[in-house]
């Protein structure tokens, strides 16, 4: 724990009980922070996205379009699929597709609030689902900007 650029005042731990009282590895790496203390770097920078843990991007996706096959993690997507003909989908076109290992409440940016999160099938190549006009594939989750 000396080693970690964190300190025993910003978890919430026990130092004094073996391994500060985490019970199992993920427990060190999903902690909670005392209240009020939130350890981030670059406040204020709207490019900026916080992750929790050990969840990092996989790929980034700018000026995202509705339907014509924006590229993200080397496969096409599409916003309308990804947010499953939502009437929302509009507002997010031109924006930003961040793809992460992460749950919904994992990963926000530092000034944004999850206002309404939600579950989407989707699949990889969403592109070829608009073509073919079909449904399958995984459930997911992204955060959209």
């Amino acid at each position: 724990m000396a080693a970690m650029p964190i300190s025993d005042s910003d978890l919430l731990c026990d130092p004094a009980t073996p391994y500060h009282g985490f019970t199992f590895r993920d427990g060190y790496f999903t902690h909670q922070c005392w209240p009020g203390v939130r350890l981030i770097a670059c406040t204020g920078d709207e490019s900026v996205v916080i992750d929790a843990c050990e969840a990092a991007p996989c790929r980034g996706g700018w000026g995202i379009e509705a339907y014509d096959g924006s590229r993200l993690n080397e496969e096409p997507y599409s916003l309308h699929h990804m947010l499953a003909g939502e009437a929302l989908a509009p507002q997010f076109v031109g924006g930003r597709v961040y793809q992460a290992n992460l749950r919904m409440w994992d990963c926000v940016k530092v000034t944004q609030k999850m206002s309404r999160p939600m579950r989407v099938k989707r699949q990889l190549d969403a592109f070829e689902l608009y073509k073919r006009r079909g449904a399958s594939g995984t459930t997911g989750a992204g955060i959209l900007s």
